[in-house]
Order: structure tokens, then C-alpha cells, then sequence
């Protein structure tokens, strides 16, 4: 099941249960009304809900690596690359436990799945990858719910070996150049739809104003106006409704602003480390950037794995309740919105470190969350 909500519609329940692989809703037996998709989504999302199970939905609630339903490839032009489905693996984690969100990580890389000792790791790989487990969830599952695909297409489908790649964000916000950003989401949106790898945990909202973070390269610009300029015009790049002869049940891509808030200043230029951030200074520099990207209608907004002022972001209502309050015109933003929750990161809070040795997705029909096993 998807990240949803009722303003935004479905990223998977609607964009993937019209696609290529579901049983199709015309002629949808009683009780599976929510395969029907000439239904409004709204009314497919409650029929699907009143169906699951408790452990139904708590396996929702996981992502995990790719390669956990993928057996290791034996292939010498490709070290390290996973190889075909595993039909034993995805009966563990997808049927038997329910999973419903997979990522490829950034060094996770289909080998040659046409098995002609080609290099692996082309567009049609990761197609023949994501059509593989995902017609196996399909029919196997109870439900047929479709499984949500991630992976981080910060600047491009920066993985097949074959997409277009464009400038980091940094050298983008150099542009000054708002149409083109908006264009580089786009061609990489096409990328990600191509091949099914639609939850695409981009683009990087953080303002950089620390030289000694190591990720700046990642951010668009020291000026939250512009980097909120540029990433909202990315954001609407990468969730265009597919161009000209696209098919009417082509996917749709899901955006994600990250790091919320506030990651790119830290109290000693590291990642992922505590910040003492005074609310005025998160409400003037950190926040607007986020607050564009949410006007642009993102999807889905990732939360830092750092602290803000001693509280982890994870577990602070002020970040993710009480700080809407900032923009009162918005004052609704947050139930539009999936949210994700980086795991398997330490955190320093108050002299300690905090470990989150889990990850998990909850999806509702108006809020979501998605935390992935995988530094993002």
C-alpha cells in the first residue's frame, strides 16, 4: 500500500492498483472493491483498510533493503550487485511478513537479469527487477497490494548506468535557473517511472550555511529563498502527470523533502549530529525551504535523523505538530502529507546516543511515514 492522502490521492493504491501488473476493477468480485479503479481512491483506500489485519498492516509499516528478496549475483562483471527475485525470499518478507516497501540503497545494483554476460545495471535491469517482485506481490499476496519501490534519485536516476545525470543540487542552485530544475525533475521522473522505482526520496531541503558539512553539495543554496524556489520547481518536475504517449496507467512519482529540519547545521559540521537551533532561526532560514517544497504539493517529507535542541526530530512534536504553527496559512499542511523516518542511525541527545535498530512505513489514507534501512 501506498503513501496516500485524500487531498493528493494514492501514490501506489491508485497510481500502481491502475498499472500493469494488478487485477484490474471492472469486474472486481464483492469484497475486492478496492481493486476497482473507476472507484473514487478515497472509497478504495477505506474498502482495502477494512480488509487488513493487524499484522496486514504493521508489515506495511516496514521497508527493507532489496536485497533481501534477491538472491547474491555470481556474476564477475558485477561485484556486489544483487541478482534475480528470490521466490523463497519474497515469500518470507513480502507474503509471510507482509512487507510493503522495498529500497535500493545507494550502492545497490541489478546485475545482468538477461543473464547474456552483459555489465548489468541498465534501465531494463532495474525494470525486469521491479516487474519480477512486484508480479509476485501481486499474486501472492492476499490483498494483491502492490509493493511502494524506493530509492534516492537526488540529481537524475543516478544508478543505471544509462540515465541522464544532471549537476548536484549545489551546481543547480548555481543556475539560478527555476525552469531548469523543474526540467531535471522531469526527465528524471521519466527514469524512475520507466523502470517502477517511483518513491524517490529527493530533493535535499537543507540550507547549507556550515562549510564543514560534508553533504553541502547536496543542498541548493545558502538562501532559503532560492533553495525553495529550486526545490519546489523540482518537485513539480518529478510528480508531472506523464507527457505525451504515456499511457493513461503510467505510475506517478512521489517526491521527498528531506532532511527535516535543520541537518545541515549541526553544532560541529558532521551529519546527523545534534543542532541548537533557536526557533527564530528555524522559522527565518531552515523551515521556508520545506514550506515551498510542501506549496508544490510534495508527497512525502523525511524527517532528520539528527536533534534539534536536544530532542531528537523523530520524536519532536514541535517539528512535527506544533512548528505548523509557523505558517498559519498552511495550518493543515501536515495531514496532506507521508512522512518518513530515517532508522538504523545514532543519535546524540543530551550526552547520549540513541539507537533505532528498526524501520517501518505506515500509510492512512491522510498521513504517512516511511524509514528507510539506509542512510539517505
Amino acid at each position: 500500500m501506498s503513501v496516500v492522502s485524500k487531498r493528493l490521492g494514492l501514490v501506489g493504491v491508485a497510481a500502481l492498483l491502475s498499472a500493469l501488473l494488478v487485477w484490474r476493477g471492472s469486474t472486481a468480485a464483492p469484497g475486492t472493491n478496492y481493486l476497482d479503479d473507476s472507484r473514487p481512491t478515497a472509497d478504495r483506500v477505506d474498502a482495502l483498510l477494512s480488509q487488513m489485519t493487524l499484522s496486514e498492516k504493521v508489515g506495511q509499516m516496514d521497508q527493507i533493503l532489496i536485497d533481501h528478496v534477491t538472491s547474491p549475483a555470481q556474476a564477475p562483471s558485477c561485484p556486489g550487485c544483487f541478482g534475480d527475485a528470490d521466490p523463497a525470499a519474497m515469500q518470507s518478507v513480502l507474503i509471510d511478513n507482509n512487507v510493503g516497501s522495498l529500497l535500493a540503497g545507494g550502492t545497490d545494483i541489478p546485475y545482468d537479469t538477461s543473464h547474456s554476460g552483459g555489465a548489468g545495471n541498465t534501465g531494463r535491469d532495474w525494470a525486469a527487477t521491479y516487474n519480477a517482485i512486484q508480479a509476485f506481490a501481486v499474486q501472492q499476496s492476499r490483498l494483491h497490494v502492490p509493493v511502494l519501490f524506493g530509492v534516492d534519485a537526488v540529481h537524475g536516476f543516478s544508478h543505471p548506468v544509462d540515465a541522464p545525470l544532471f549537476p548536484h543540487s549545489m551546481g543547480m542552485g548555481a543556475t539560478w535557473d527555476v525552469a531548469l530544475a523543474e526540467r531535471a525533475g522531469a526527465v528524471t521522473a521519466g527514469g524512475l517511472r520507466a523502470t517502477g522505482w517511483v518513491e524517490d526520496f529527493a530533493p535535499v531541503q537543507d540550507v547549507y550555511r556550515d562549510n564543514r558539512w560534508g553533504r553541502a553539495y547536496e543542498s541548493w543554496s545558502e538562501a532559503p529563498m532560492l533553495a525553495g524556489a529550486l526545490g519546489a520547481a523540482d518537485v513539480r518536475g518529478l510528480q508531472a502527470a506523464p507527457g505525451e504517449g504515456a499511457t493513461t496507467n503510467s505510475l506517478r512519482v512521489a517526491a521527498t523533502l528531506k532532511h527535516l529540519v535543520g541537518n545541515s547545521q549541526s553544532i560541529n559540521g558532521h551529519d546527523r549530529v545534534e543542532g541548537q537551533l533557536p526557533v527564530r532561526e528555524l522559522q527565518d532560514v531552515f523551515l521556508p525551504a520545506y514550506k515551498d517544497g510542501i506549496d508544490a504539493n510534495a508527497r512525502m517529507v523525511m524527517i532528520s535523523s539528527s536533534s534539534i535542541n536536544g530532542v531528537p526530530a523523530t520524536a519532536s512534536t514541535f517539528l512535527q505538530t506544533t512548528s505548523r504553527l509557523i505558517w498559519p496559512e498552511r495550518s493543515q499542511w501536515r495531514s496532506t502529507l507521508g512522512w518518513t523516518w530515517p532508522c538504523g542511525s545514532t543519535t546524540p541527545t543530551n550526552g547520549r546516543r540513541t539507537f533505532s535498530p528498526t524501520c517501518g512505513t505506515a500509510r492512512s489514507p491522510r498521513r504517512a511515514s516511511t524509514r528507510p534501512c539506509a542512510a539517505s
